[in-house]
This record gives C-alpha cells, structure tokens and sequence, in this order.
C-alpha cells in the first residue's frame, strides 16, 4: 500500500490560489490577496485576510468578542477631529457597520459581522451607487466576528454607505450609514 497520498482538492486549490497570489503580487497588481495569515497566539482580533486595491485596503480580522470602534491616537497628522458612527442590524449573521470621518472626509469603514455557526460568508463594503468597494468571501467559524476595514482616507461620494454580509448565499443582511457634511 502507498503511504503517500495525493493532496485534496482543496489543499491543492489553497496551494494553487497561493502561487497565483505570490505571482501576482511579484507583478505588482494591485488586487492581489496578501499571504494568508497564521494563527497569533495574543489576544485579541487575528488577521485572517488584506487586499489593497487603488481605492483602499480591505483587512478581514476574527475575534471572540465584536470589536471595539477606536478613534486614531491624537497627532496622527490628520486634523479633521474623528467622528465615529455606528449602527447594526441583523441576527446570524448580525451586521454592525461603523464610518470614522468627517463631513465627506472619512478615514475608515468597518463592517463586523458576527456569525453564530460555521458557515461560508460573503462580507462586503458598499458605496452609494451599489458597487461593492472592499469585498471578501471565505469560510468562518461560528461564534465569532469578522471585520472588514476599508480605508479611503480621502473624501468620498456622499450619501448611504452600506456593511452588507451574507452566510451560504442567502439573503444578504445589511446595516448603512448616510455619509455627508
């Protein structure tokens, strides 16, 4: 009997979107998914995901407890005072979406979303037209938040910015944030 085994499917897909990833980024494009994360024996949020694009960067991280909003420290070099909104809606999952800004000026969205079973889920920041700017899907654990944070750190279109998250497909549960002056 032969004790060396073929990999599974999806070892192989994880080791095949991998290389694709490292190749991209050696190319320099700008939507390739960084390495992913290992384990961080601290607590507290654990990186899971980061992709940059030209518009922002979009970091997944997973924590026990939902995470808490927090300002930038004092003499960030930003002198627009921070502004944090939040609002959430939903059960499984439960979607809480928080704007740190001013006026049309905003350094940060967030979109924690708490799932209660295992599950695969789609997690998502969307601008006032409808088009998804940060957006990740993977599988997660129950019991415990994800956060997406996107950060423009310019002025963007005003109006309802939206934290959208979904579990195996279905309805997506959404919580918005009217962004103006």
């Amino acid at each position: 009997m032969n004790a060396r085994r073929a990999a599974s499917r999806p070892t192989r897909g994880s080791a095949r979107m991998t290389a694709v990833a490292v190749a991209l980024a050696a190319l320099g494009t700008v939507d390739a998914p960084a390495a992913p994360a290992t384990p961080s024996a601290r607590p507290g949020p654990v990186p899971v995901e980061e992709v940059r694009t030209a518009a922002g960067v979009l970091t997944v991280y997973r924590s026990a407890g939902r995470p808490q909003t927090v300002a930038p420290a004092p003499g960030d070099g930003d002198a627009t005072p921070p502004t944090w909104a939040t609002t959430c809606n939903g059960v499984n999952p439960k979607v809480c979406f928080a704007v740190d800004g001013s006026g049309y000026y905003v350094r940060t969205m967030e979109n924690s979303t708490y799932y209660g079973a295992s599950t695969w889920a789609d997690i998502q920041i969307k601008s006032p037209s409808g088009a998804v700017v940060t957006g990740t899907s993977f599988h997660v654990t129950g019991g415990t938040w994800y956060t997406t944070t996107y950060t423009p750190n310019g002025y963007v279109t005003a109006g309802w910015w939206c934290g959208f998250s979904d579990a195996n497909g279905g309805v997506y549960t959404g919580s918005c944030i009217n962004v103006s002056n």
